[in-house]
């Protein structure tokens, strides 16, 4: 039969139900939604351009040699430790000299008065240096934050005491529970190797405060350090933000990272996992407050 619709046919000839005006609309959607989807990839496409260039810019400022070192340290290649006592001897008194240029109005100053055994023993001071590479100047202005960050977290009573598991509170042992920063053991050159979940600090901060956190932080990195294995062969550290453990939100991270840096670790290496593109703003905050050979020795893992 011959018949002629003004509306358009389905396959099999008969008139469709729905309105041509909402076939344009839904191609209208269907191309906003490719061009939303184009222009996610082109942004995450540049965050991870933007990180590369980071990454790429600490290893070009190194020497051959220094990037032949780094790669043996990222890799745990090279499992020597070599100490020199007369080093560590010349050493000690450029690190006073240094500190007593930069500790006036201090807590270094404060806990030094109150007890200058502690500030001043050997072995206190020893694993300061290992930390930064035996540079005097350097570990003098971390002996400077750490104390800094030891007195915001525990007060002036036990700014010249270790602390032990007997001076975090009810709500400190919950978040050392939920362990959202752990020890993974060692990796094949004896290092430490510290795992933190993005995601699980996130939780936490929903229910404790980032002063339990950072306590809990101190916590644990410092009582790893008191193996002198692993003051001399390093950390490693993992930051695990994939699946359900991705971060949600950046509150507390710059003060997470600040804390670290404050305490003694001779880092090894940084490893930032994540299967989600965005995840990059955060990491590149993370890299930017890096030093350039610091930065020479993170590494990213997408997917």
């Amino acid at each position: 039969f011959n018949q002629t619709f003004n509306q358009p046919q389905s396959c099999f000839g008969f008139c469709n139900d729905v309105p041509s005006s909402n076939h344009g609309h839904r191609f209208h959607h269907s191309n906003k939604m490719q061009k939303e989807d184009g222009l996610k990839a082109a942004e995450d496409k540049k965050k991870k351009h933007e990180m590369d260039d980071l990454l790429s810019e600490a290893l070009n400022a190194l020497t051959f040699e220094e990037r032949e070192d780094h790669q043996e340290i990222i890799h745990g290649v090279n499992d020597k430790i070599v100490e020199d006592d007369t080093f560590l001897d010349r050493a000690m008194p450029e690190l006073e000299s240094h500190l007593a240029n930069t500790k006036t109005g201090s807590l270094y100053e404060i806990a030094e008065s109150m007890d200058p055994a502690y500030v001043s023993a050997r072995a206190f001071r020893v694993m300061f240096l290992r930390a930064n590479d035996y540079d005097a100047k350097a570990t003098a202005d971390q002996m400077i934050r750490f104390f800094e960050m030891k007195h915001q977290l525990f007060g002036t009573e036990k700014l010249v005491k270790d602390i032990a598991i007997e001076d975090l509170d009810e709500d400190d042992i919950d978040c050392l529970k939920a362990s959202f920063v752990q020890l993974l053991g060692r990796d094949r050159s004896g290092r430490q190797v510290f795992v933190h979940f993005g995601g699980l600090f996130g939780d936490l901060l929903s229910s404790k405060s980032l002063q339990t956190c950072l306590r809990v932080q101190y916590y644990v990195i410092m009582k790893a350090l008191q193996s002198e294995e692993t003051q001399l062969r390093g950390t490693v550290s993992i930051w695990y933000a994939i699946g359900s453990l991705k971060v949600k939100t950046h509150k507390g991270f710059f003060e997470i990272f600040t804390c670290a840096r404050a305490l003694p670790q001779k880092k090894a290496a940084y490893h930032l996992c994540t299967d989600e593109m965005r995840q990059f703003t955060f990491c590149s905050l993370i890299v930017k407050m890096m030093k350039c050979n610091m930065r020479a020795r993170m590494r990213l893992h997408f997917g």
